[in-house]
């Protein structure tokens, strides 16, 4: 993978983790529209971004929304 496809690669991710948090039926959309390769591609590069020595009350921040309990 070349440097710019990286750079794509990471770009890719964050709009999905920023869909996530902003539109959630949007990032379904994306990640049901991905071909197996840029799954995994994706779904490594996502995990990459958290870091493992973190409690996981901290890196599970979303479970401290108002009504996170609810929809979920």
């Amino acid at each position: 993978m070349t440097p710019a496809e990286e750079d794509q690669l990471l770009v890719d991710a964050i709009a999905i983790a920023m869909d996530i948090r902003e539109d959630l039926a949007q990032a379904h959309r994306t990640i049901a529209s991905l071909d197996r390769l840029r799954l995994e591609q994706v779904a490594a590069a996502l995990a990459a971004m958290v870091d493992p020595n973190l409690p996981l009350h901290v890196t599970a921040w979303w479970r401290a929304l108002p009504g996170a309990r609810e929809a979920a």
